[in-house]
């Protein structure tokens, strides 16, 4: 454990601060909304592939496995208007708090 704070460096530190605040700023812009119910339903999907991978089921790890080669496609289909919206919201957001559309029009 000791070895691993050693190791430690200020980049490690803002690495898993950004990632932390990105995972934040994902789960708060879908919670409450129909993708969320619909990840929900996709991360049980993952959990009956492994349970089927672990206990030797073949049929259904090869059915499962086949489904989710293509889940990235199908997350796209399936949430393109919640990418849109979620991508629109960032895309309008200020950065640090201030309206920079706002601070221009003072000078």
């Amino acid at each position: 454990m000791l070895e691993l704070l050693d190791n430690f460096r200020l980049q490690d530190a803002v690495d898993i601060g950004l990632v932390a605040f990105l995972l934040y700023s994902l789960i708060e812009l879908i919670r409450g909304t129909r993708a969320a119910r619909m990840l929900i339903g996709l991360g049980v999907v993952v959990l009956i592939y492994l349970a089927s991978r672990l206990f030797g089921l073949y049929t259904l790890d090869w059915i499962l496995a086949n489904v989710l080669s293509s889940v990235l496609l199908v997350i796209v289909i399936i949430f393109q208007h919640d990418i849109r919206r979620v991508l629109t919201q960032v895309g309008s957001r200020p950065f640090f708090g201030t309206d920079h559309r706002l601070a221009g029009q003072d000078l």
